[in-house]
Parts: C-alpha cells; structure tokens; sequence
C-alpha cells in the first residue's frame, strides 16, 4: 500500500508543495496488515533533512471475503 503523499514547505506564513524532484519517499512496512512507515528525504540542492510518519494498514472486507 502507497498512500498519496504531499510535501509542503512553510514560507512565512503560507505553505507551499514542493517540486517532487527535490524529495525522495520510501514506504517501509507497508505489505501487511499493521504500523507502516513513510520516509521523505530531501533530494535536492537547495533542501536539506528527512522527516517520517506512520499509516496503518488494516483489513477489507468484501461481501463473504476478508482481504488483508
């Protein structure tokens, strides 16, 4: 599972996406059912630093059917 990310930079008082060539995402833990990690690295020239979060994962049901 790939959740959508969305990187935004504070610029005073206003935030801001940021390029999707300046940041690199890394999904760890994200097959099975459970805690699930995204890492954003900085990637570019002018930017500097990483920061994590966590998603769960959990289970779908469908009619007679349980999908992890």
């Amino acid at each position: 599972m790939k959740p959508y990310v969305k990187v935004q930079v504070k610029e005073g008082k206003t935030w801001k996406d940021l390029d999707g060539t300046l940041y690199d995402i890394t999904y760890i833990n994200n097959v099975n059912k459970g805690n699930a990690t995204i890492l954003v690295n900085a990637a570019g020239s002018k930017t500097a630093g990483s920061k994590t979060t966590s998603f769960k994962i959990g289970t779908r049901s469908f009619g007679l059917f349980s999908w992890l």
